[in-house]
């Protein structure tokens, strides 16, 4: 087996590791740098002098994994891409919305165009948590569930030469939206896992959410609005999740909650796709 990180090592954005096993060229996620001073793709020169590739897999939605996708699946369209349901849906609505945001940008040049988001999606092949695919003869994939966002994966990669773990984002905790990450006792000899968090401490989850209510009503009170800046995907969800459980419990006075833009498609995706939510969330769907 041989390993080469494409992006995402030492930095974060672009993440992209591509793993040589068994004579194949397997690419784990094909994200993109987000900054006006970064070469936003990762080193996929390097693919091409090793003979392209033979499978993508993605591990979660986000653009950082998944922002040059559609450049490197039409590179090489022959090679399958994996990642289950709720990725996928998910992995549509932010590859049109970043056709949007390029389009929006007159001095720069998009990296894509619609017909290739387009082409990329039909190339995609979905499997299920927990289900040991064969993506080629004596290779097996599995994805466990990672937390993170829904649809989040870890992808465990069996093949005659070794088994590989990769972990992609991850979260062991619990969220209003989804269950934290579950994994079985696994053996790989190789294991590549994020850390970008690894070296800090977060704040307690449920004192930070008491400050929020507590600075809402403070501001229903002075009769102000309130604007919560969240990521479309992921952190809006549990925004809600917590001003409406607020609101249920009788913490925060029942206002009007309005959202826009991408938030919206992602909470469809989410109704979609019950399964890969928390069971108590599921249930209300």
């Amino acid at each position: 087996m041989k390993f080469d990180f494409l992006g995402g090592a030492l930095e974060i954005g672009g993440s992209a590791v591509l793993v040589q096993i068994d004579q194949k060229n397997i690419l784990f996620d094909s994200g993109i740098r987000q900054g006006a001073n970064k070469d936003p793709l990762p080193n996929f020169q390097l693919v091409q002098e090793l003979g392209g590739l033979d499978a993508i897999i993605i591990s979660h939605a986000h653009l950082d994994h998944i922002g040059s996708l559609p450049l490197i699946s039409k590179e090489y369209p022959g090679a399958r891409i994996y990642m289950n349901h709720m990725t996928k849906d998910l992995v549509r609505v932010q590859l049109y919305d970043s056709l949007k945001v390029m389009k929006n940008r007159e001095t720069e040049i998009p990296l894509y165009a619609e017909q290739d988001v387009v082409d990329t999606l039909n190339r995609i092949f979905p499997i299920g948590y927990e289900v040991r695919f064969p993506i080629f003869d004596d290779c097996y994939l599995t994805l466990y569930n990672a937390g993170h966002i829904a649809g989040a994966s870890f992808c465990y990669l069996q093949g005659k030469e070794g088994n590989v773990f990769y972990s992609g984002d991850f979260s062991v905790f619990s969220q209003r939206t989804i269950e934290g990450a579950k994994l079985p006792k696994l053996r790989p000899d190789v294991a590549i896992v994020e850390a970008t968090y690894g070296d800090r401490l977060h704040t307690n989850r449920e004192i930070e959410e008491k400050a929020l209510i507590n600075l809402i009503n403070e501001a229903i009170d002075q009769n102000g609005k309130v604007l919560i800046p969240a990521f479309a995907l992921g952190r809006a969800q549990e925004v809600l999740l917590i001003l409406k459980g607020a609101m249920n419990k009788g913490s925060l006075k029942k206002v009007k909650v309005y959202v826009d833009g991408m938030v919206r498609d992602v909470n469809r995706a989410y109704l979609q796709n019950p399964l890969y939510l928390k069971q108590s969330l599921a249930k209300k769907i």
